[in-house]
């Protein structure tokens, strides 16, 4: 298994789409379990890392993407004060 990257909190790494719906190959369904793995992992890690009133709010965001970024709006102009 490749370790998770950003890339999943930049949004770069999209959920695979089969080449047909209607004739998923054993390939496209392991590729789609993997990114669907990756995908609730992602945001755990993130949550891991935050204090529990901050990752309690998450659960409005449905990607990790969407949460880095509400993350990042909070963050930004605390920093910019410091």
């Amino acid at each position: 298994m490749v370790p998770l990257g950003l890339d999943y909190f930049k949004g770069s790494t999209k959920a695979p789409v089969p080449q047909d719906p209607n004739n998923i190959t054993d390939a496209e369904e392991q590729e789609a379990q993997r990114w669907e793995h990756e995908d609730v992992i992602a945001p755990c890690l993130l949550c891991q890392r935050l204090p529990d009133e901050i990752s309690m709010d998450m659960d409005e965001y449905p990607t990790v993407k969407e949460q880095w970024d509400a993350l990042t709006l909070l963050a930004t102009p605390k920093t910019a004060h410091a």
